[in-house]
């Protein structure tokens, strides 16, 4: 189980990188797709505010998408789960074959 609750020594930095993690992703694509759309409707200016708006949609989506990648691997990170061949499989203790001491 991943530790948030400042049993370990890095739960404050973890907690930081998420945040960071997420804020980019909401941030960057928008602001990216804003000056790409006012860039194009400078650029085509008979088509006035539909290359501002698809540019935006287009941003919302990357954002959406960035988002939802991220607090899927923080949630698989947290809950202990691994991929194995693009299937979800639940890590478990008594069956790890990394963790057996001899």
């Amino acid at each position: 189980m991943f530790d948030y609750f400042g049993e370990g020594d890095n739960w404050q930095a973890e907690g930081l990188i998420v945040f960071l993690k997420i804020w980019g992703w909401l941030l960057i694509p928008l602001v990216v797709f804003l000056f790409l759309g006012k860039w194009l409707e400078s650029k085509m200016p008979l088509l006035a505010p539909w290359p501002f708006i698809a540019s935006m949609g287009v941003g919302f989506f990357v954002t959406m998408f960035g988002i939802l990648k991220e607090t899927l691997i923080l949630w698989k990170k947290v809950n202990g789960f691994k991929t194995s061949g693009g299937q979800p499989v639940k890590k478990d203790k008594d069956t790890d074959v990394s963790n057996t001491s001899n």
